[in-house]
């Protein structure tokens, strides 16, 4: 079913702040060759072969991002500035260059200028995330607009939108999601456990009652049905359609970088990776927190390595997750609030 933005609005074409070059390079990086007619006018005669051939690519691109690039802030605690630089142009070193990660306003940023830079109308959103929502059963708790998300309109003779996040890190998005509320909505996560639909309803406590978007997760064990296993709906997140622009997006980062005990007390780093060589097949991802790194497959967990020291960390950064900390970036860490226990 056809998603819209309130009153069907069309999103206006933005020039990217990424060059032509840049784009290609980008596109290299995580593999994927756009099709030779992807910036084309739209031709009627061929329309439908053209609407399918732009969603494709748009599901190609946020799945080849999330395969190359991990949602990580090791720039956070590895570097003298303790910060984490969403330059565009320090965001292309980052990715491109040098084959790291970011976190959401870095994800999103270089996402949104891709996109832009092949054709698509798009703009940023912003999200207020549910503290509580791993635990369904609670009241829901969102926080300031701490949250970066892309929506985005593939086709050139309509309005129709999808909503795309390559930035929420574990039990994100990895797929486009129609802007559509309820179970029309549904689309699959990394593989058969995992499911996320949009719910839109008015915010909690708000003196507007006005209608927002909700992004929400389910979990299924390997092996049972959606029906039989009644799993619950978990909010992650809320967003509006307004429009959350660059200066926003350093504002917000700046007050997680600073202040966000998710990042500032940890080392994150989440890496998606496919299940078999097939780039049609369904991913599962790999996570370091604390002391531990962890894999998740078929909603089943296994720790895949366990450190004790600040050096056996940066080991596994690189091995594990293609991250490449010098050792001599340790001591940025030592005395932190970070720093292994």
């Amino acid at each position: 079913m056809a998603g819209y933005l309130q009153d069907q609005l069309w999103i206006k074409r933005v020039q990217s702040k990424y060059t032509p070059i840049q784009v290609a390079q980008y596109l290299a990086t995580i593999g994927v060759s756009p099709p030779s007619n992807i910036r084309q006018p739209f031709d009627s005669a061929n329309g439908s072969r053209q609407r399918e051939m732009r969603l494709k690519m748009l599901e190609m691109v946020v799945k080849h991002h999330l395969l190359t690039f991990p949602f990580e802030n090791t720039e956070m605690h590895y570097t003298s500035s303790h910060d984490i630089d969403i330059d565009h142009q320090a965001l292309f070193k980052r990715f491109v260059v040098e084959r790291k990660g970011s976190f959401c306003f870095g994800q999103n940023t270089v996402l949104l200028e891709m996109l832009r830079g092949l054709g698509y109308r798009s703009y940023a959103g912003a999200g207020r995330v549910n503290s509580n929502w791993q635990n369904p059963a609670q009241e829901y708790s969102f926080g300031p607009q701490l949250h970066m998300v892309v929506l985005v309109q593939p086709f050139e003779d309509s309005s129709e939108t999808y909503l795309v996040d390559v930035g929420f890190g574990g039990t994100g998005l990895v797929r486009p999601i129609p802007l559509v509320s309820g179970e029309k909505s549904e689309v699959m996560g990394v593989g058969p456990t995992e499911f996320h639909r949009l719910i839109k309803e008015p915010f909690p406590h708000s003196s507007l009652g006005q209608g927002v978007w909700n992004l929400e997760v389910q979990h299924v064990s390997s092996g049972a049905t959606r029906v039989s296993a009644k799993s619950p709906w978990k909010r992650m997140f809320a967003f509006c359609e307004q429009e959350f622009f660059y200066e926003d997006c350093v504002a917000a980062s700046a007050t997680v970088t600073r202040s966000h005990p998710l990042f500032t007390q940890n080392v994150l780093c989440i890496r998606s990776v496919l299940e078999d060589h097939s780039l049609d097949s369904s991913l599962y991802r790999i996570t370091m927190h604390g002391n531990e790194v962890k894999a998740r497959r078929n909603g089943e967990t296994k720790i895949l390595a366990t450190f004790k020291t600040e050096l056996d960390r940066v080991k596994a950064l690189r091995e594990i997750f293609d991250i490449h900390v010098n050792d001599a970036c340790v001591k940025f860490v030592a005395g932190g609030l970070a720093q292994l226990k």
